[in-house]
């Protein structure tokens, strides 16, 4: 199979062959729709990792990132995606791996801002979890020695399997503070970029309560303080080319690079599983081409998270009719032996 990727293409102009120094706007987030993100994620090598130095015209030579996993990040228009009724100003739905559902994303002339997400974090039923405000992943114009910070709180609530208590919500307060410190050109195993570099330290407060006979309580445990430093390196007309994690005692804990595609269009063959749902929308049936190994089970859940359909994968290509299902969207999951997400995605019956 071909990869078309789009650093080759008009899309990326931030691949140049000398250093400069890079402004992000608004303009640049204008045509993600249907873009793939294959984040290349390095778990074993972190100990030789370095950040390197802020300032002007800096060299950050990552290309030691090493190629343990992977995982596919895709964008989508968010209008009528999911749980787009509880995030009308998103401007993109994020599908991430290991989640039934989406994150929603808002791009303004000002802003680019993190709204929350919706989808099964405990099946079956559908969390709604926004920023309450949107967490700012970037203030626009960007160039050196822009600033933004702010304050957030999230909730994640999930019922529980064999109460009680009913149901576990947790509450997490978020404060954050990101700077432009740098730019200059960044290598990762993919290639060089003329990049923008943004700080952001954040401390996270996590606090865990419990539902009982409708009355929600704190769970006595202490809340757990997080600290962590990221750095990612930004690129014109496209989301961060690298990313870099740092804790409280200054170890590297994640260090990735992304390789963009467009929707569509072929992946790589080297261990990059997939899952194709054709025709979509549809009326009478569809079907669903699964190269993932381990997949053992399809299923079709509504958004109330109720399981409407449910059948074993026993062939890579399956094709399923759509005769008993009710009109609307429904979320698709792939699971394997264990019970474990392999993969999730959207089927919209007419």
């Amino acid at each position: 199979m071909k990869f078309n990727v789009l650093f080759s293409s008009l899309m990326l102009f931030g691949v140049m062959s000398a250093s400069a120094q890079i402004t992000i706007t608004q303009d640049d987030f204008s045509n993600m729709n249907g873009v793939s993100v294959i984040q290349i994620l390095d778990t074993t090598n972190l100990s030789a990792m370095s950040p390197g130095n802020a300032g002007a015209n800096q060299s950050w030579d990552l290309s030691a990132i090493g190629d343990d996993s992977r995982d596919t990040v895709k964008f989508v228009n968010a209008a009528g995606v999911g749980c787009f009724s509880a995030f009308p100003t998103a401007t993109y739905a994020m599908k991430v791996p290991g989640f039934d559902g989406f994150v929603y994303l808002s791009v303004t002339n000002s802003s680019l801002d993190m709204l929350g997400m919706c989808g099964v974090f405990m099946p079956p039923s559908i969390t709604i979890a926004p920023y309450t405000p949107g967490y700012k992943k970037l203030t626009f114009p960007a160039t050196m020695g822009t600033t933004f910070s702010g304050t957030t709180k999230q909730i994640l609530q999930f019922g529980l399997e064999n109460p009680p208590p009913d149901s576990a919500r947790q509450v997490s307060t978020i404060s954050y503070t990101a700077v432009a410190d740098g730019w200059g050109t960044v290598k990762t195993p993919f290639g060089t970029y003329n990049a923008l570099r943004i700080k952001n330290t954040e401390t996270k407060v996590d606090s865990l309560y419990m539902k009982m006979v409708d009355t929600w309580t704190y769970a006595g445990l202490p809340p757990t303080t997080t600290v962590t430093t990221t750095y990612e390196w930004w690129v014109k007309n496209n989301f961060p080319v690298a990313n870099m994690q740092i804790n409280a005692a200054g170890q590297v804990t994640n260090a990735s690079y992304n390789v963009i595609s467009t929707s569509g269009v072929d992946e790589p063959t080297s261990g990059i599983p997939s899952t194709y749902i054709y025709p979509n929308p549809t009326s009478a049936s569809f079907a669903v081409e699964n190269s993932y190994p381990a997949a053992r089970t399809f299923l079709l859940v509504n958004l109330l998270g109720q399981t409407v359909f449910e059948a074993p994968i026993v062939d890579p290509v399956m094709e399923f009719s759509t005769e008993t299902m009710t009109k609307g969207i429904y979320m698709t999951i792939i699971r394997d032996a264990k019970g474990e997400t392999l993969s999730t995605g959207k089927l919209v019956v007419e």
